[in-house]
């Protein structure tokens, strides 16, 4: 299956309309582009309402930085990262309930896991990204590397803001074998020698609007993707899921969703 087949807009991306995308060509996206972007998957109202509580929650850390008291271990590990844990986020758990309820949503997931899916707690974070701070940017990676090398792997990006454009969005190597190919502790000079054997890959930059969502597997290589030219500031939610079966080699606390 080509990009060219998947877009609905005639575009070489692997990108459709969220209502009339068919559940059982995922797998299929996945394994050959390793990424598929729906337009709007989520109703606007879910997303405003996510959005102000994880901008609410970000006010508040923010004043404990300037403050001085927010915990060292905190910032280290998360914060300077551009994370907040979802444990903070008010309301956060009726929010969850309501993204994975979404019957558009659920078609999908239903297709890769059938019953029932498991969450990754600790990797389902929100995560901000201020274009003024380009320090903060993630550099190329996998999500394997730090959630564990899952085959049905699943991560679900939600943009809260509009993300690329003038806003702070990811850039997405596109076609590359769906395998591990980095590990957090390979040395920089081995990961270069890697990254460069897959440079010839489709870039991807997409523009996203809050209702979207992009699919990544655990293997697709992306970053962010920031220059001087953006000025607004980007905030997203991140979802990572996996099947029941898939799960022993996960670096997660996981909860289970029934799907049926």
């Amino acid at each position: 299956m080509s990009p060219a087949e998947i877009s609905e807009a005639g575009a070489d991306y692997p990108e459709a309309a969220a209502v009339s995308f068919e559940p059982a060509r995922l797998n299929a996206v996945l394994q050959t582009q390793g990424a598929l972007l729906l337009r709007g998957l989520f109703p606007q109202d879910l997303i405003v309402r996510l959005h102000q509580a994880v901008a609410d929650t970000y006010a508040k850390t923010e004043q404990q930085l300037v403050a001085g008291t927010l915990p060292p271990d905190f910032y280290q590990s998360l914060y300077r990262y551009g994370h907040v844990r979802r444990s903070q986020i008010a309301g956060y758990d009726a929010l969850e309930a309501e993204l994975m309820g979404q019957p558009l949503l659920r078609r999908l997931l239903q297709a890769r896991y059938g019953s029932e899916v498991m969450l990754l707690s600790q990797n389902t974070l929100p995560r901000r990204q201020d274009p003024a701070q380009p320090e903060r940017a993630i550099a190329l990676h996998q999500d394997q590397e730090f959630a564990g090398p899952l085959r049905s792997g699943l991560n679900l990006w939600i943009p809260l803001t509009p993300a690329g454009g003038e806003a702070p969005g990811l850039e997405i190597w596109l076609g590359h074998p769906q395998v591990p190919l980095l590990a957090l502790d390979m040395p920089d000079a081995l990961r270069a020698q890697v990254l460069a054997n897959f440079a010839p890959c489709q870039r991807w930059r997409p523009v996203l609007q809050p209702g979207d969502a992009l699919l990544l597997s655990f293997f697709t290589l992306h970053q962010t993707w920031v220059t001087p030219e953006m000025q607004q500031l980007r905030l997203s939610h991140e979802m990572r899921l996996a099947s029941a079966q898939d799960t022993a080699l996960s670096l997660s606390p996981l909860s289970r969703w029934f799907l049926d």
